[in-house]
């Protein structure tokens, strides 16, 4: 990171992730950005221009560019910027990154169940796993198995959040489409640019997530309580073990968000970026965005699980 005085905010004012609308004003009487629940989180880390701007009197105003509306009340801010975002956007404001992430999101639940189901075969039958009593057994089968499916995932994580990030977090449609953001990200960096930019966080972030992710539901799903609820088990696990996953990993993803929106050259390195985020919005910036992301997590990995166990029914 180049010596300077000059916090990320000043840089760079996309970097800099400030408080979701539900925690108050911001310390710093900074920026709030919203979005749909995928995009909110974005915004909420890497401030777009999409803003809440707060007074010294306490008033607010919500801003777009360099146009600001007044609003009512602290309350009236979401609201606002719905309301603006449709003005100036559309509908289609809500969705940006949706194409790229529903693609890489397809190939990378493919390749995540796989690799943890081909693990799960090759540790049942290893007889160093074999000796260990029943219930330990499945737990270090479930952690290494979960934990594999993490690491591997992350090369296809990586490059497809990259896109998502930026098409999400940019400022004035950059970019028409992926297509258009992937080029300009190997025409300014390269193809380490696309695929290596922000892997050591995500690396850091899926392999813990993914064996969190895996273990909860694989030891939920065993439980009496999931017997008597049926066909609606895969849905409520699911839901559980893609909550609990995120909450110890959240801060991890801030700082890979912040890592990929950068553009052009070489990126501060993660722990820069920590200590730089620390020192400027304090520990509570580890975790903007945070409650659309838990919002989000409950009901995509509770149908993804659902979806799944539906299929598996279906084949067997």
């Amino acid at each position: 990171m180049p010596a300077s005085d000059e916090s990320f905010r000043d840089r760079d004012r996309r970097r800099i992730p400030h408080q979701w609308l539900d925690r108050g004003r911001n310390r710093r009487g900074g920026r709030l950005s919203t979005r749909n629940l995928q995009n909110e989180s974005i915004r909420t880390q890497t401030n777009d221009t999409m803003a809440v701007e707060f007074s010294a009197s306490g008033g607010s105003v919500v801003c777009k560019a360099d146009e600001c509306y007044p609003v009512e009340s602290p309350e009236d801010d979401l609201v606002s910027l719905v309301k603006l975002i449709l003005e100036t956007e559309g509908i289609g404001g809500f969705f940006g990154g949706v194409k790229a992430m529903m693609i890489g999101q397809a190939l990378i639940k493919s390749v995540a169940f796989s690799a943890n189901e081909l693990a799960l075969g090759t540790l049942n039958s290893n007889e160093a796993i074999q000796v260990l009593d029943g219930q330990t057994q499945t737990f270090v089968s479930l952690l290494l198995a979960a934990s594999f499916s993490g690491f591997v995932t992350s090369f296809l994580v990586a490059p497809v959040e990259r896109v998502k990030v930026m098409m999400q977090a940019q400022q004035n449609s950059v970019y028409a489409n992926e297509l258009e953001c992937i080029q300009a990200v190997l025409e300014n960096e390269g193809w380490g640019g696309l695929f290596s930019r922000g892997l050591g966080p995500t690396l850091a972030r899926e392999v813990p997530s993914y064996a969190i992710y895996f273990v909860v539901y694989g030891l939920l799903i065993k439980t009496s309580t999931a017997s008597s609820i049926g066909s609606l088990a895969p849905l409520v696990c699911g839901a559980l073990s893609g909550c609990a996953c995120w909450v110890p990993v959240y801060p991890i993803d801030v700082v890979k968000t912040l890592v990929q929106n950068t553009e052009g050259g070489d990126s501060a390195s993660s722990i820069d970026v920590a200590i730089q985020l620390y020192q400027d919005e304090g520990i509570s910036a580890f975790f903007n965005g945070l409650t659309p992301k838990m919002l989000r997590a409950s009901v995509n990995h509770a149908v993804t699980f659902w979806i799944y166990a539906l299929m598996m029914d279906a084949l067997v």
